[in-house]
């Protein structure tokens, strides 16, 4: 948007209405960059019920409430692994008294975090880490609890990332999963383009849980269909996801190892 500030003053400009959903949730991002939080965020949840399907949105309201449950009987930090945005890590600050470590590879996401947190007043109990999660900064069996949602599928070439999660991790990970049909021929395709089937498919997930040495189990599983994002209008083709490609049906749960 930089390099074309027409496209950019047309989104910003635009009664809000008139905009697609896809389009919609790229003006919200232009203002979270100009550190216009709070208008970011009303804009932000108006496109959540026309870019995802209600049985989407009902799957993963259903796996965070979930785990939020499950959290609530430990004490002492959760560590979120792969935060990105913050979405999860934002909603346990909120809804639990425990501290909460956001972690991803990029620093200057998680300085986008730290600014956003300070804006609604919700830095007090955070710490932020950025770190390669295949090389971990964390001594042998440091961590208790660690989250993460929908994240190991967002780490690159992670051949050796459930060993090392294994080493730091002494108590119990959660990690919030959708997964996708085997036969789902079409989605499959762009899935292992990416690199992206090894969590992504139900037992390749589980199988390699088993294989690096942890007790897995899969909990509150419920299965919704999904369909591809809107693209927008204004940002010609732009997506907000790039999967499904094409309608499917996600099986959800919470995996839980330890």
């Amino acid at each position: 948007l930089r390099e074309n500030p027409q496209i950019e003053s047309k989104l910003m400009d635009a009664p809000l209405n008139t905009l697609n959903p896809a389009d919609q949730f790229f003006r919200a991002q232009i203002l979270e960059e100009r550190g216009e939080f709070a208008q970011a965020k009303a804009i932000a949840n108006l496109p959540y019920s026309k870019l995802y399907a209600p049985e989407y949105l009902k799957c993963n309201n259903a796996q965070i409430n979930y785990l939020i449950a499950q959290l609530s009987i430990f004490e002492g930090p959760i560590i979120d692994l792969a935060s990105g945005r913050g979405d999860l890590a934002e909603l346990l600050i909120r809804k639990l008294k425990q501290p909460i470590v956001f972690t991803d590879f990029s620093p200057q996401i998680l300085r986008r975090n730290r600014r956003w947190l300070e804006f609604f007043g919700l830095y007090e109990r955070v710490s932020l880490l950025a770190f390669d999660a295949r090389r971990s900064p964390f001594k042998d069996g440091e961590i208790k609890v660690m989250t993460t949602n929908l994240g190991l599928i967002n780490i690159e070439e992670p051949k050796n990332l459930l060993i090392e999660l294994k080493r730091i991790v002494s108590g119990k990970f959660f990690a919030i999963s959708q997964f996708y049909p085997e036969d789902d021929e079409v989605n499959a395709e762009t899935i292992k383009k990416f690199g992206m089937d090894k969590f992504i498919f139900k037992n390749s997930a589980l199988e390699s849980f088993r294989a690096a040495g942890w007790q897995v189990k899969m909990e509150n599983m419920m299965i919704g269909r999904a369909f591809p994002t809107p693209k927008g209008e204004v940002i010609e083709g732009a997506s907000i996801d790039a999967l499904p490609v094409t309608e499917t049906k996600l099986e959800w749960g919470t995996l839980v190892a330890q």
